[in-house]
């Protein structure tokens, strides 16, 4: 029933209204600077007044002990209307800016500050007239403001009253009622209360994302409709409503449609003012030294110099663009678990301590996010000509210690990663390889358990658990595999090797089966020599994996066509609708195909072009990797290209020139032999060298 009553009294209050021009916040500004100058003369006048054994009324004692309120209070009001270029103002029932109308109707009628009865007050406003969001956003100023002037008005009344000798009762109470009210307000938080005041944010709150983001991301989509609705000269309700119309037709995000770029920024004006001035000074000195060749040489230092220069021009007068977040209001998902990496040098024995500093104020600053966000320094040691000697070692034990010291204090979330540096032939130098994108890089691999030359001295170990444990299970999986395949050889032959038995004249021997072909020789074991229910658990695993991998080899290829063809060829395809139904039929005729195949080709051959593809990655992978592993640095890489060329290709011959050998032996074999002549001539080296630096 309150929010009822305060309804009414906003409606009320909103049809006295009588627009007028729009107004520039400044007027604003003015009166809280008049106040605060009339608070500070009568707080003058009132403690002369007080040292002359006069009796202190409490008013009194209310201004005095509040002075420092009110001047924080003006300063705010200042700053906020001063950013106002121009807001809704009013001719009647006076000459002011409406939302200082709206202050004034508000502490009038709403008996107190509280956030329920304010909110109900507004919407009752809303009814009859929509409040721009400037206003929503000024609004706790504007009663500041007006409670400003309302104690500036009490302690002249006041200081009056003490100069005649005697101080109304109701002069002193309104005194200490403004100045209470606007302790009142000062507790007010209405922050997002009032952002739904605003009828583009009801708008916007449709989208699926918009409600979840942070403030500041919330405010920059509506002032992005601000500026579409005033180039479109449409209403901010309207443009914010056609944005949404858009996006949920095109079935694309909220926020891809207001920050749609006719044209997509180019970097071509960037390009351009690096090589034109470098070509004219290339030109220019190569006439003036009369040499071709020494323009030439000297026009990529003159490129990379200016590159240096336009960058640090730009990155000082182009403000940067922040990214909109979503506001996690219990932390990061598990699903979005994080990891946020320093990739740094270990300088001197404090530099790890410093370097823990750093990471500890980045976890404060983001407690919201959880436990799933981590943090860790990447380290390396500084270039040397020597290996890694007892001062380093303990710098690395330095850091190692401080990052256990944070997991101590709050309970893990903290890692320290470290690369023992290598002599580098190219460079001379014990370095990392490649510094930051070389530790990003090696970081990677090793959470993906790939080897890399990456340390985990500290933090725990647990998180690996799993993909560790993925990568142990792949050479049990192989061996069953192989088991399997010898007893069934053992046991069955196939209906082609029957053939041929007989053919010869020879008699099958006893107790073997026959089968069809090879594609059944895993169905048979499972069905005639597994237990029922461990036969059906396999079966139901395979079909699964079967649909599961079927899905998402048809939804690759789908989507690399589309991408990467369709795209290209069409700009039909552009938009999230139609690259949407193109990836549906894409995949519906990859899914029909693979049906045709499947019955028109021989079981057989399908399984031998299985069999094929696998021969072919072994071929690829197995020897170059291998060699990348055991002996990093020892093969030329011409001969590593060679050796990835040459194993496949040895199987497709060995596998349609019919050879009695098995195709991915002959594979292996090329690719082995490539690989020793690669060893052979890339010599000894003192130690790796992986990949020349950056």
């Amino acid at each position: 029933m309150r929010e009822d009553k305060y309804q009414a009294l906003g409606r009320q209050e909103a049809e006295r209204w009588v627009m007028d021009r729009e107004r520039p916040g400044r007027e604003a500004v003015t009166q809280g600077k008049v106040a605060l100058d009339v608070l500070q003369t009568m707080a003058r006048q009132v403690e002369e007044r007080l040292q002359t054994s006069v009796a202190c009324p409490k008013g009194a004692d209310w201004l005095l002990d509040n002075l420092y309120l009110l001047r924080q209070v003006q300063q705010g009001v200042t700053q906020a209307f001063r950013a106002q270029k121009s807001l809704p103002a009013l001719c009647a029932p006076k000459q002011c800016l409406r939302v200082q109308q709206l202050a004034e109707g508000v502490l009038r009628d709403v008996d107190a500050l509280e956030a329920p009865t304010l909110l109900a007050y507004l919407t009752g406003i809303q009814s009859v007239c929509v409040l721009r969001e400037e206003e929503l956003n000024v609004l706790l100023c504007a009663l500041q403001l007006t409670l400003l002037k309302q104690v500036a008005e009490g302690s002249r009344t006041l200081a009056e009253g003490l100069e005649q000798g005697s101080v109304s009762q109701e002069a002193n109470e309104a005194l200490i009622n403004a100045i209470g009210r606007l302790h009142q307000q000062e507790r007010l938080n209405l922050g997002e209360a009032l952002e739904r005041q605003c009828a583009t944010d009801r708008v916007l709150r449709q989208d699926a994302i918009y409600p979840h983001m942070d403030s500041a991301s919330r405010s920059r989509y509506r002032q992005r409709v601000y500026v579409l609705a005033k180039k479109r000269s449409q209403t901010r309700e309207d443009t914010a409503q056609q944005a949404m119309d858009t996006a949920q037709a095109e079935q694309q995000d909220l926020g891809s449609v207001l920050f749609r770029q006719a044209r997509p920024a180019g970097g071509g004006w960037y390009v351009a003012a690096i090589l034109f001035p470098a070509l004219l000074l290339s030109l220019w000195i190569s006439f003036w030294l009369d040499s071709w060749w020494g323009g030439v040489l000297l026009f990529l230092p003159l490129t990379e110099s200016l590159k240096n220069g336009i960058d640090f021009v730009v990155t000082k007068v182009v403000p940067p663009r922040c990214l909109f977040r979503l506001e996690l209001k219990a932390g990061i998902p598990a699903e979005g678990k994080t990891l946020c990496v320093i990739a740094t040098l270990l300088t001197g024995a404090e530099s790890g301590q410093e370097l823990a500093q750093k990471l500890e104020r980045y976890r404060l600053a983001n407690r919201q996010a959880g436990e799933n966000l981590r943090f860790g320094l990447l380290a390396d040691l500084p270039d040397s000509g020597k290996p890694m000697g007892a001062e380093q070692r303990q710098w690395v034990a330095n850091a190692k210690a401080a990052i256990n010291t944070l997991n101590e204090r709050y309970n893990g979330g903290f890692f320290l990663f470290f690369r023992s540096p290598t002599y580098l032939a190219s460079d001379g130098r014990y370095m990392g390889w490649e510094r930051k994108r070389g530790a990003l890089l090696e970081l990677a691999r090793f959470l993906r358990s790939v080897p890399s030359g990456l340390q985990l001295l500290a933090g725990d170990r647990d998180a690996l658990r799993g993909a560790l444990l993925a990568a142990g299970l792949i050479p049990p999986i192989g061996i069953a595999g192989i088991a399997v395949g010898l007893f069934m050889r053992g046991h069955y032959i196939t209906q082609a090797e029957a053939d041929a038995l007989l053919a010869a004249g020879q008699a099958l021997p006893e107790g073997v089966g026959v089968l069809a072909s090879t594609i059944q020789v895993f169905p048979t074991f499972v069905v005639h020599h597994l237990p029922v229910l461990f036969a059906g658990v396999v079966l139901g695993t395979l079909l699964i994996a079967v649909v599961g991998g079927g899905a998402g080899l048809s939804l690759g290829v789908a989507t690399i066509l589309v991408n990467d063809i369709y795209k290209k060829v069409s700009s039909r395809f552009d938009s999230a609708a139609a690259a949407l139904v193109a990836t549906r039929g894409t995949i519906l005729a990859v899914l029909a195909a693979s049906a045709v195949i499947a019955c028109v080709v021989p079981s057989a051959t399908i399984n031998d072009f299985g069999f094929l593809s696998m021969g072919l990655r072994g071929a690829v992978v197995f020897i170059p990797l291998t060699c990348a592993l055991f002996l990093p640095g020892r093969m030329d890489r011409r001969f590593a290209l060679l050796c990835t060329l040459g194993g496949p290709l040895g199987v497709l011959l060995g596998k349609f020139l019919g050879s009695p050998v098995d195709p991915l032996f002959i594979g292996m074999g090329i690719a082995l032999l490539i690989a020793c002549l690669g060893c052979a001539a890339g010599g000894a080296r003192p130690a790796p060298e992986r990949h020349k630096r950056a």
